[in-house]
């Protein structure tokens, strides 16, 4: 029996989804073996770079609470809260990356630590991109008018009051300087 096309969207939007998700299982693996590949060299990073990267894992844990709980209850509201998260993820890990570089430059870390802090990094980054493909598609199934790239750009673009409010919030909550 052929999909109407509301289930044909309902579809596309779960295999989408679950596309993420492998995605998001991909980059957990990659992250285990980095912490793997640490403790078998025996090495860590500085204690700064240790709090840094804590912090970042703090917000993509946060960000994956929020995802599992926008999809499990196809809840747009919470699905919201996602893109602000992402984005503040993302001035995280490129500010990290630009302290890491500073701490190899000044002798404080070194080359080798530097290229696993920067793989930590881009795998946490990745983590939150899923999650915000995966919070727009329940944001495309509540409302037939939201389009994931049209959103993204207008509440970006915009200056929306909420959107803005929330990223605020976020960086002030995953300070690096804390």
């Amino acid at each position: 029996k052929a999909l109407s096309e509301k289930e044909t969207k309902t579809a596309a939007r779960y295999l989408s989804c679950l596309t993420n998700l492998e995605r998001i299982s991909d980059h957990a693996v990659n992250l285990a073996d980095l912490g793997k590949e640490l403790a078998e060299k025996k090495i860590q990073f500085s204690e700064r770079g240790q709090k840094e990267l804590q912090t970042c894992v703090d917000a993509v844990i946060e960000i994956l609470d929020l995802t599992q709980k926008a999809m499990e209850n196809d809840d747009p509201d919470v699905a919201k809260l996602v893109e602000p998260l992402e984005d503040t993820i993302d001035l995280l890990t490129k500010e990290s990356k630009r302290h890491h570089i500073q701490r190899v430059q000044e002798g404080s870390c070194t080359l080798e630590l530097g290229f696993i802090f920067n793989d930590c990094l881009h795998n946490i980054e990745r983590v939150a991109d899923h999650c915000s493909n995966i919070a727009v598609a329940v944001l495309e199934s509540a409302n037939a008018t939201v389009h994931a790239h049209d959103y993204l750009r207008s509440i970006k673009e915009s200056g929306d009051n909420q959107y803005q409010l929330l990223v605020a919030g976020y960086s002030s909550k995953y300070n690096l300087d804390k």
